[in-house]
């Protein structure tokens, strides 16, 4: 063989060997760049999802304030004779209790976008993954826990107590140290500046009203028990949730 011929195949082997590790160095450093940008991505969804479900939290311990208020209001107009013992004001702060229904207001927009845009397999955490699909799923089976199956007495309660007398109300039983958004007016004697609520006494005693009373008594009770379940799975989720942050930053 000609000594030429000898000389090259070194040559090629090294440039060969020079290109092949060129391409494992650019795929290697494409692939690192691609789970950066991946950890970067998870890392907001992760903080996303936790701001959704410490919202909801909130949600959950409104609820259950307004649930115990108007449970006790509803066993405190449980009997005729109750009913007529109650002061004025406190008729009406009682009645407005048991009226105040709610929906709850829950945020589930990052975890449904992780579902439709086929992310969810950014997050890796198995536990935040099986406590999200978990979480979601309860709160669409108790969707609809909150719905009165009576008309509601909200409704009925607008139609016989005007809102000048409802803004006393809250005026004089709202606590102030709660937050605006999550504060429940508690049953408190308040001065009615004159407007007679014998009326509201009579339509109470009726048939008709005290049905209404016991239904929505016993909705309150239901959702209660709804909202602490999905409360302690809320609790459950984000300390996942913080787990899997804690892990991505150290």
């Amino acid at each position: 063989m000609p000594r030429s011929s000898t000389s090259l195949i070194p040559r090629l082997a090294a440039e060969f060997v020079v290109i092949v590790v060129g391409v494992l160095v650019a795929l290697g450093v494409d692939s690192w760049a691609n789970d950066r940008a991946d950890r970067v991505l998870e890392k907001e969804y992760l903080q996303r999802l936790l701001d959704d479900v410490r919202y909801d939290l909130g949600e959950f311990a409104f609820l259950d304030s307004i649930g115990g208020i108007g449970l006790e209001a509803g066993l405190a107009m449980s009997s005729a004779e109750a009913v007529r013992a109650l002061e004025s004001s406190l008729l009406v702060a009682t009645v407005l209790a048991v009226a105040n229904e709610r929906q709850p207001d829950l945020s589930r927009a990052t975890y449904r976008e992780l579902l439709s845009s086929g992310r969810i397999d950014l997050i890796r955490s198995t536990d935040v993954r099986v406590a999200l699909a978990e979480y979601d799923r309860v709160v669409s089976e108790t969707e609809g826990v909150w719905e009165n199956i009576s008309p509601r007495l909200r409704v009925w309660a607008a139609s016989r107590i005007p809102i000048h007398i409802v803004d006393r109300r809250d005026e004089a039983c709202t606590p102030e140290a709660d937050v605006w958004m999550y504060t429940v007016p508690t049953v408190c004697e308040f001065d009615l500046g004159g407007w007679p609520a014998e009326d509201l006494r009579r339509d109470v005693l009726t048939v008709d009203a005290q049905q209404r009373i016991l239904l929505s008594t016993h909705r309150f009770n239901v959702g209660m028990a709804v909202t602490r379940q999905l409360r302690g799975m809320g609790e459950e989720l984000a300390a996942a949730l913080e787990r899997a942050l804690a892990d991505l930053s150290s």
